[in-house]
């Protein structure tokens, strides 16, 4: 049951300013349209109930479907999500069409009544296809609409763990830098380690003389 035709029409609106105290607007509308869907099946179970009226029926058995002539039709009508972060697009509308119907019913109690009230019958056949064929799509862009919806978050999640990674780097960076100028800043340490060398480069000469001394005396005696 695929489309012979699909057509999307997009309606985009924009409104941004400069100023932080105007709030930027935007939206979306999409109208996606399935046509011509065209199908031919064979020995679908089928199960029918009628609780009001006159004559109340109850049947099952299996049936015959054919969509011919423009087939079925599917208009979807889908709304951007402005603000409201729980979902990217809202499904506002799901109109399903069939055009042509043709089915037969075989294996039933109550053929006679199916071949009498035929028209009926594929009234109300058509009324749910329509209603199935609406639910199933709307259901399963809802679930596309919560994929999206998780998608999202986890990019953004993601971006903002980034984010927080450079921000961390650049902050370590900042903090080696200025470590380093505080170092640099303080002539103060480098002066005193300049004193204690000098004062150690004086006692070994102290020491040196004075053992070049004792030399000098023992080699005169």
């Amino acid at each position: 049951m695929f489309p012979n035709i699909m057509s999307m029409e997009a309606h985009n609106f924009f409104k941004f300013s400069p100023y932080n105290a105007i709030e930027d607007v935007r939206h979306h509308e999409f109208t996606i349209t399935l046509s011509q869907i065209q199908a031919d099946m064979r020995d679908v179970a089928v199960y029918f109930r009628k609780k009001t009226g006159l004559i109340k029926l109850r049947d099952s058995g299996l049936t015959d479907v054919v969509l011919g002539g423009q087939g079925l039709s599917v208009i979807i009508h889908l709304v951007s999500s402005d603000k409201d972060r729980s979902s990217v697009f809202k499904v506002k509308d799901v109109h399903v069409k069939v055009d042509s119907l043709k089915f037969s019913i075989r294996d039933a109690k109550h053929e006679f009544w199916y071949k009498t009230l035929k028209g009926i019958a594929t009234s109300v056949v058509k009324k749910q296809i329509q209603k199935a064929v609406g639910q199933a799509i709307r259901t399963g862009l809802e679930y596309l609409d919560g994929q999206l919806v998780t998608v999202r978050d986890r990019m953004e999640e993601a971006k903002a763990h980034e984010e927080m990674s450079r921000r961390q780097a650049l902050q370590d960076v900042r903090c080696l830098f200025s470590s380093a100028q505080v170092q640099l800043c303080l002539p103060s340490e480098f002066s005193s380690s300049n004193t204690r060398r000098k004062r150690l480069r004086q006692s070994r000469r102290q020491r040196a003389r004075v053992i070049s001394r004792w030399s000098i005396i023992s080699v005169l005696r």
